[in-house]
C-alpha cells in the first residue's frame, strides 16, 4: 500500500514544476480562480480499515482486510483569499471491512472467525485549501479538516451480537482528513487528481452483550475501534 502511495503522490507532483516551464500553451480558464464560489462533484475509490485498541495486546491480533469501496459526491468551494479556501463536501462513501479474528478454543466453527463488516456513510466533511501559485495549466494543493459521518449501516441498537454473527458499530463517525491534489485546468472544466487520508478520533465500537459464563471472544478485549483509511478522488468543476 505504501509503494501504491508514493507512486500516486510522485505521478501528481513529481513533474509538477517542469510541467509548468515547458508547457508553452496559453492558460485555460483564466479567470476560474477569481470566482468567489465554485461547485463542483466527485467520483472516486476508497480503501478502509479499523484502527483496533486492545485491553491486552494479544499474541495474535485481529487481521482486518479492506476492500476497495467507492465515493461520491459535491464540492462548494469559497474563496477566502488568493491562495486559501473553505470548502464543503458533502458526499457518500461505501466500504467494507472483513475482520478476521484468531482461532478460540471457545469459537464452534471457522466461519465464526470472520465478520464481514459492510458500510455506507453520508459524510460532511469541512476542509481548508491552500495551494501553491498556479504553473501553467496545473496547480496542486494541500487541504485538511474534520468531518462528522452518519453510518446507514450502523447497528449499535440490534439486539444481535456476535453470537448471532452480527459485529455491531455506531452510527456515528467523527474524523480529521488531511490530503494532496493536484488541478489541471482543461479548455471547459478543471479537473482535479485528490488523495485523501481520514483517520477517525471517534470510537464506534459496540461490544458484545454481556452474558454470565460465556465471554465474547471477539470484543471482550477491545476498547476502541475508529476509521482510518485514504481516498482518491476525481473531481469535476
Amino acid at each position: 500500500m505504501r509503494i501504491i502511495l508514493g507512486l500516486i503522490f510522485i505521478l501528481m507532483f513529481g513533474n509538477t514544476s517542469g510541467f509548468g516551464q515547458i508547457d508553452k500553451r496559453p492558460e485555460n480558464l483564466r479567470v476560474f480562480d477569481k470566482k468567489k464560489i465554485n461547485f463542483g462533484y466527485y467520483l472516486g475509490f476508497n480503501l478502509v480499515s479499523y484502527g483496533i485498541e486492545y485491553k491486552q495486546i494479544p499474541q495474535k491480533q485481529i487481521f482486518i482486510d479492506p476492500q476497495l469501496g467507492f465515493n461520491v459526491g459535491l464540492i462548494g468551494d469559497y474563496k477566502i483569499m488568493e491562495y486559501l479556501n473553505l470548502r464543503f463536501e458533502p458526499g457518500m462513501f461505501v466500504t467494507q471491512r472483513d475482520l478476521n479474528f484468531p482461532l478460540d478454543p471457545l469459537t464452534s466453527s471457522p466461519t465464526d472467525l470472520i465478520r464481514q463488516v459492510r458500510s455506507t456513510y453520508i459524510r460532511f466533511p469541512l476542509m481548508v485549501k491552500l495551494s501553491t501559485k498556479r504553473l501553467r495549466n496545473v496547480r496542486p494543493y494541500i487541504t485538511a479538516g474534520l468531518s462528522y459521518s452518519i453510518n446507514l449501516s450502523g447497528n449499535e441498537n440490534s439486539i444481535e451480537d456476535n453470537r448471532s454473527g452480527t459485529f455491531r458499530v455506531k452510527s456515528e463517525m467523527n474524523a480529521l482528513e488531511v490530503g494532496v491534489g493536484t488541478e489541471i485546468y482543461l479548455p471547459y472544466f478543471k479537473f482535479t487528481v485528490a488523495l485523501r487520508g481520514i483517520l477517525g478520533f471517534s470510537d464506534e465500537l459496540v461490544p458484545d452483550n454481556p452474558l454470565a459464563g460465556n465471554p465474547s471472544v471477539w470484543t471482550d478485549n477491545l476498547t476502541k475501534i475508529k476509521t482510518q483509511g485514504f481516498f482518491l478522488n476525481f473531481i469535476f468543476q
